[in-house]
């Protein structure tokens, strides 16, 4: 009789030791992963917080089950590696999202569309959580397909337009850089040119463009323009001599 009770306790007691050091490792894991991703010490704290009090309510729910005998809370003791995954696609993509947002409002920024940013930032942070959640509930035995499909369809729509956006509007920067090369091969900082009916002294070659001074004032000439334009260098750095460098 001793033994039966025994066998019982010793179950329970190594399933409460089993559940804290789960705890434990999934909290410390979620904060070094938010901590990471988020860079910020306080929220990945909170977000760990919160995902150890939800497993901590899932293992007294499934403990409370097998002392009264209630098969449903027995049940959810198998069914822990799905919670244990639906809490850590939430939290991945709490995590997520900002970052994104992030990136997308400084990428449609860059390439001029600030109001179309201040709408698509958000509304892919919503779809990036509402995709988290989808796919969390899928992981619980939540019927979700069709909305998940929706979701994704939205998302990969939102992704390609970013892309070409990014593509177009970057386009014009890559072909300066890219002429850079060859405009550190025919001029240097301290040389007079003129190029694009504009001239000036060198006074930098940047990546993407070079900077013209005269009369006390720069301006920035893009590469492209010393590809397309015949170049006048009337002084090299050091030299009086005046030479004339023909579109390539």
């Amino acid at each position: 009789m001793l033994a039966d009770t025994a066998q019982p306790v010793f179950v329970l007691i190594a399933y409460a030791v089993m559940a804290l050091l789960v705890t434990a490792v999934v909290g410390v894991l979620v904060r070094f992963v938010a901590v990471r991703v988020l860079g910020d010490e306080a929220r990945a704290r909170q977000l760990s917080r919160a995902t150890v009090w939800v497993l901590l309510l899932v293992f007294v729910l499934t403990l409370i089950g097998r002392l009264t005998g209630d098969t449903a809370a027995v049940r959810l003791l198998f069914a822990l590696p799905n919670v244990v995954t639906a809490v850590l696609l939430v939290v991945l993509g709490i995590a997520v999202a900002p970052a994104l947002r992030s990136l997308v409002h400084s990428g449609l920024s860059r390439v001029g569309g600030g109001g179309f940013a201040d709408i698509v930032a958000p509304l892919t942070y919503w779809l990036v959580i509402g995709l988290a959640v989808l796919l969390a509930a899928d992981q619980l035995g939540i019927e979700t397909g069709f909305v998940q499909r929706l979701v994704l369809i939205v998302f990969g729509g939102l992704m390609v337009a970013l892309a070409l956006a990014l593509g177009l509007g970057t386009r014009d920067l890559i072909g300066a850089i890219v002429a850079g090369r060859h405009v550190a091969a025919i001029i240097a900082v301290g040389d007079i040119v003129e190029v694009d009916g504009r001239d000036g002294t060198v006074v930098a070659l940047g990546h993407a463009s070079v900077r013209l001074a005269q009369d006390g004032t720069e301006a920035e000439v893009p590469n492209t323009r010393f590809l397309r334009d015949t170049v006048v260098i009337r002084q090299r750095a050091g030299t009086a001599a005046t030479q004339r460098v023909p579109r390539p």
